[in-house]
This record gives C-alpha cells, structure tokens and sequence, in this order.
C-alpha cells in the first residue's frame, strides 16, 4: 500500500506541474472508480471502504496542489534567469557602445 500512495502522490504531483484542473477531474474520477472497486473485490466494511476511497483523493489532491506550487516557482525561477540574462546582454551592449 506505501508503494500505490507514492504512486498517487507522484500522479498528483505530476498533474499538477503538467496539466490544468480540469485534467485533474478525470484522474480524480479515474481513482474514484479504482478505490471503489478494490473496495468491493474486498468485500470491505463502511469503515475501511471509505478510507480505501478517502484517503488515495486527499493524497491526489494534496500533491497536485504541490504540482502547481512547484509550477509557479519554476515559472518565477526561469523568469528571473531570463531577465538576468536579458539585464547581462544590454549592460554589454552598453559597454560596447560607450567604448567605440
């Protein structure tokens, strides 16, 4: 079961990075119908059928929200190296110039 959370969490985080929220619908409802029916194969109790259903979405959910966290400081990140680099490329520019 460790190895199908990690699994999950890496799915989630994975859409998150990729993908927009309404990707995010069909996997949800993907693993709704996966938990259900190991649910049921089981033959499970309320109890244990609701956390089998639970817990995979919070752990969905929870690393897609870290997908998009990540997202947003990979955008950040890459904008500021290309702005540096643009700020690099006109100071040289302006070197050249000054000096001829």
């Amino acid at each position: 079961m460790e190895y199908a959370a990690v699994a999950v969490a890496m799915l989630g985080w994975t859409t998150g990075v990729t993908f927009r929220f309404r990707f995010l619908l069909g996997v949800i409802m993907l693993l709704l119908v996966i938990s259900l029916i190991l649910s049921v194969s089981r033959s499970y109790g309320f109890r244990d059928a609701a956390l089998v259903i639970m817990v995979p979405q919070a752990i969905l959910q929870g690393s897609y929200f870290l997908g998009l966290v990540s997202r947003a400081v990979f955008t950040v990140v890459q904008r500021r190296l290309i702005d540096f680099s643009r700020a690099g490329a006109e100071a040289e520019h302006l070197r050249r110039h000054r000096d001829s």
